[in-house]
């Protein structure tokens, strides 16, 4: 191996070390660290109950039968409302920035506001 081709393979090394530390931090430690919660309001267990919830949801290894069960209709019950959440916000700035074009059009360039 040549002197070149061992400092590329360490800027390499070095780069992939970096790059793994920061995307296992940014989307995986620091995510953990938002949903786990201190229990002391009402807000903070209702996010815990609903991610939990939720992943069990998604837990396929045994079948949902009872407790596991309700609560993966829970955990599906929050996804569509959250879902349904966020799609109402989108239609709303969407016409947010209709109506502002409208208003642009009518007021400044045809004078009729």
């Amino acid at each position: 191996m040549t002197i070149v081709a061992g400092q590329v393979t360490f800027l390499v090394g070095v780069g992939s070390g970096l790059s793994i530390y920061g995307v296992i931090n940014s989307q995986l430690l620091q995510q953990i660290r938002a949903t786990s919660l201190p229990l002391n309001s009402i807000n903070n267990i209702i996010m815990v109950l609903g991610v939990l919830s939720i992943l069990i949801y998604f837990f396929f290894s045994m079948e949902h039968k009872g407790a596991v069960k309700q609560s993966a209709t829970l955990g599906r019950m929050i996804m569509m409302v959250t879902f349904g959440v966020a799609f109402g916000n989108v239609v709303m700035g969407r016409i947010s920035l209709l109506l502002g074009t409208f208003e642009t059009i009518l007021g400044s360039w045809l004078g009729l506001l």
